[in-house]
């Protein structure tokens, strides 16, 4: 049976069901209508479902009675890949089971990827025009003065033709990382816990991968949800202030959060200029953003809806259009996760 409203913080379903929108504006705003064509996918309800425009009404995907996180679609929008939960074992999210998907674009052709027996999740797809996916692998925990720690926490790709097993390991096995965007050269922007370093990784199946560590000037914040824009130029991220050492393996990293964006210099591997989207508070999510593919607005989940902030003027408006349902993890089509 479905597990609707199981999730990874408890705090996180608290905040879903807060209806409140902050400052957005309206449909009246000039630059989206509400007919506006905005193609994205998201988990509603946990299904994956897509909209069409502003004012459509969402079609599910899929028809698994199991929960299904995280769509993103290929870099030219034929694939769309995400992760179905088979078992919330004890509740912690490090001892979950699931399993990454790859489907076509219309929701057909429904292909299992990896075997359910560790918790993969948050796929991606490269950029490198190999068309990999990738995905972080928990690899259950062990309890240490009452706090679960995971014994296991790496990068692993396959691509959408592998068989369940086939998935290679891409970074350090001795290394606690998660994965994020990947850039046109290969490397993949990853987050390394305990130490809290944000590193370009340059895979390697069978050998030594190599790192190369980001700048960024705040040292105590916790960085989730990191997204490159299809230019390279710019990042957005969930940002969580007063981090450090192991709160990254043991606090709640998605509220309270604000979103942000920042110019990223891949070259340098420098993040600054960072703006701040959506203002703090602890009582509502804001979460997991995504680029249109010109880069000339970001959405994102805010509590159980999709806003949508226009980085010219700096306005906000709604593109969920249905109130009654809970959408999470949106990703516009024609940019890459």
């Amino acid at each position: 049976m479905r597990k609707s409203g199981l999730i990874p913080r408890v705090c996180l379903l608290m905040a879903c069901l807060v209806p409140i929108l902050f400052g957005c504006s309206t449909s009246e705003d000039p630059l989206f209508s509400n007919s506006t064509e905005i193609e994205w996918i998201a988990s509603v309800d946990l299904r994956i479902a897509e909209s069409k425009s502003t004012a459509s009404e969402i079609h599910y995907m899929t028809t698994s009675d199991l929960d299904e996180y995280k769509p993103a679609y290929s870099p030219d929008g034929s694939l769309i890949t995400f992760f179905r939960a088979l078992s919330y074992g004890d509740g912690n999210v490090f001892n979950w089971k699931s399993q990454v998907f790859v489907m076509n674009a219309d929701g057909t052709g429904v292909r299992q990827l990896t075997s359910g027996d560790y918790m993969d999740f948050n796929p991606m797809w490269t950029r490198d025009g190999s068309d990999r996916i990738t995905f972080t692998r928990f690899e259950g925990s062990v309890t240490l003065l009452g706090i679960s720690i995971p014994t296991g926490m790496n990068i692993y790709w396959t691509s959408p033709e592998s068989d369940v097993g086939e998935e290679e390991l891409i970074s350090d096995p001795t290394a606690f990382e998660m994965g994020y965007s990947s850039l046109v050269d290969g490397r993949i922007l990853v987050r390394r816990e305990i130490v809290q370093e944000y590193l370009l990784l340059t895979p390697s199946v069978g050998g030594t991968p190599m790192y190369e560590r980001i700048n960024y000037p705040f040292a105590d914040t916790y960085l989730h949800k990191m997204t490159i824009s299809p230019s390279e130029s710019r990042i957005a991220y969930m940002k969580v202030e007063g981090y450090g050492g192991l709160d990254g393996l043991i606090k709640d990293s998605y509220s309270p959060a604000v979103i942000a964006y920042a110019d990223f210099d891949p070259v340098n591997r420098v993040i600054d200029n960072e703006v701040e989207i959506t203002p703090y508070d602890p009582s509502i999510v804001s979460w997991y953003p995504s680029w249109d593919p010109d880069e000339a607005f970001i959405i994102w989940a805010h509590a159980a809806r999709i806003n949508a902030y226009f980085l010219g003027d700096g306005t906000m408006t709604q593109i969920s259009s249905n109130d009654h349902l809970e959408y999470r993890y949106p990703n516009v089509k024609g940019s890459v996760k």
